[in-house]
């Protein structure tokens, strides 16, 4: 069975407006406690899945889940266990969904020579309400409690719609975006399994930034199915990212990682929106906006990590710009904005949509915009060195345009051919990552003089370091010629 569930995060000084809102705060609690089991070597987390035993009522339900093509939506199969006061031990021969056991089978052949052992557990109070939009029925959660393992624990408070019946999921998302502006909720996309998984690691809630996979989709889809495809695929980078920093990360690989994903959106709805007609313009303002609050935060961390260092071996007096620190409460607001998270639900609601467009070609479309890319980067690179700083950092980000529609669009091309062609994109990148890393530092020394005179020694050392990123840029803009397109 197929289960869609969005999940958002409800702030303490929300919890009360919030149940009061949507009647919870009388209804009926049930106590939930839940054990999740795995191999040693984490076989099923590897592979998407989860195997959870939890306590409802009397009775023990072993639930496995597993992963689908959409971020909010997940393959569930449950089977009751036998009534006793303390967990029973899972038995995965239980569940009879012919494609669950054909996944694991391929994972492991016989599932009754896994070695499961319990990684961690949760305990949550849940009140639940369902709630009639136009005929389909939605089951409003409410869980409140904590996620357990080697003796750490980390809080949960949660709101879970799920969509009861077999009908549109139109309601559902409006009813989510609803909360959103009404009571600043974020979307999370962190399941219990996962924080869970992660706890039992590192003793904290804090798992690696994610980054962008190989997109997936059919040559033969139509055009508006590989576009959602697309999209979907930055969506699984963006939303995890998001969840965490929206939840009060500062993790530097994180908010790099989530700013990379936005960009890799962005970039595809500027150059591949016609493959579906127009999308909402205020999806491009609301990312742009929390893309540039990121970046400020982002900037700041660059400089401290990839300048300092270099100015410290050069013995500058003053190794860091003497400005005003970036505010990290408006980076994280920033996320957790309305707009930023209804846009969040808009786009997965949008990968959802069944394809009914005009049967254009994916592949020709794609391969105009990155043959126009291409040649402006090689045309503006030929003179890198002689043009203006907003000029260079075009070409930049022209560059970044070419590389992510050239993964996104990957599986309507030649394999080796696009890998060919990224390998020698990769160095021109770098280069000019690092000279804009050096144009960003030196306007904040620049702009650091009035309240420090010892900025100025940084402003003369990265001014020399300027020409020879340059050129550093250019040589490399040069070789990128090389790269035969595979388009």
């Amino acid at each position: 069975m197929k289960e869609l569930e969005l999940k958002l995060m409800v702030p303490a000084r929300r919890r009360t407006t919030l149940l009061r809102a949507l009647g919870l705060s009388t209804a009926f609690k049930v106590h939930l406690e839940a054990h999740y089991f795995d191999t040693a070597d984490r076989l099923l987390e590897r592979s998407n899945i989860s195997l959870r035993v939890r306590k409802e009522g009397d009775a023990w339900i072993q639930t496995l889940k597993s992963s689908t093509q959409h971020q909010v939506t997940r393959f569930e199969d449950n089977v009751v266990l036998a009534s006793s006061d303390d967990a029973p031990c899972p038995d995965l021969s239980r569940h009879s969904d012919r494609k669950l056991r054909a996944t694991l089978h391929k994972l492991a052949g016989d599932v009754s020579q896994l070695e499961l052992r319990e990684v961690h557990q949760t305990e949550v109070t849940r009140r639940i309400v369902t709630r009639i939009l136009e005929n389909d029925a939605v089951e409003i959660a409410f869980d409140e409690g904590a996620i357990r393992a080697n003796g750490h624990e980390i809080p949960v408070s949660e709101l879970e719609l799920e969509l009861k019946s077999k009908s549109s999921a139109r309601q559902l998302f409006q009813l989510a975006k609803e909360l959103v502006r009404e009571h600043g909720l974020c979307l999370s996309t962190l399941s219990k399994a996962s924080r869970g998984a992660q706890l039992s690691k590192t003793s904290q809630a804090r798992p690696l930034a994610v980054k962008a996979e190989p997109v997936m989709f059919s040559p033969k889809a139509s055009a508006g199915q590989q576009f959602r495809a697309m999209v979907d695929n930055c969506l699984a980078q963006i939303c995890p990212n998001a969840s965490h920093v929206a939840a009060g990360s500062v993790d530097a690989d994180q908010v790099h990682q989530l700013r990379v994903g936005i960009r890799r959106l962005r970039s595809l709805l500027r150059e591949a929106s016609p493959l579906v007609g127009a999308v909402p313009s205020h999806w491009e303002t609301s990312l742009r906006t929390t893309f540039q609050a990121l970046g400020a935060y982002r900037d700041q961390v660059d400089v401290s990590e990839t300048i300092k260092p270099k100015l410290e071996a050069a013995g500058a007096p003053l190794a860091v710009p003497p400005g005003q620190a970036v505010g990290i409460q408006a980076m994280q607001e920033s996320v957790r904005s309305a707009d930023f998270q209804v846009v969040l639900l808009e786009c997965l609601e949008f990968t959802r949509v069944i394809d009914r467009t005009a049967n254009v070609s994916a592949q020709k479309v794609l391969a105009m915009r990155m043959d126009a890319l291409h040649r402006k980067v090689l045309k503006e690179g030929k003179h890198f060195a002689k043009l203006d700083t907003d000029r260079q950092h075009s070409v930049r980000k022209r560059m970044k345009r070419l590389r992510y529609i050239s993964e996104l669009s990957a599986p309507l091309f030649n394999a080796k051919k696009v890998k060919q062609f990224l390998s020698r994109l990769g160095p021109a990148q770098d280069a000019l990552g690092e000279h804009n890393d050096g144009l960003v530092a030196l306007e904040e020394f620049r702009m650091g003089t009035d309240k420090d005179g010892r900025a100025w020694f940084g402003v003369g050392w990265l001014t020399a370091r300027k020409s020879e990123t340059e050129a550093q840029c250019q040589d490399a803009l040069k070789a990128l010629k090389k790269a035969k397109s595979f388009w």
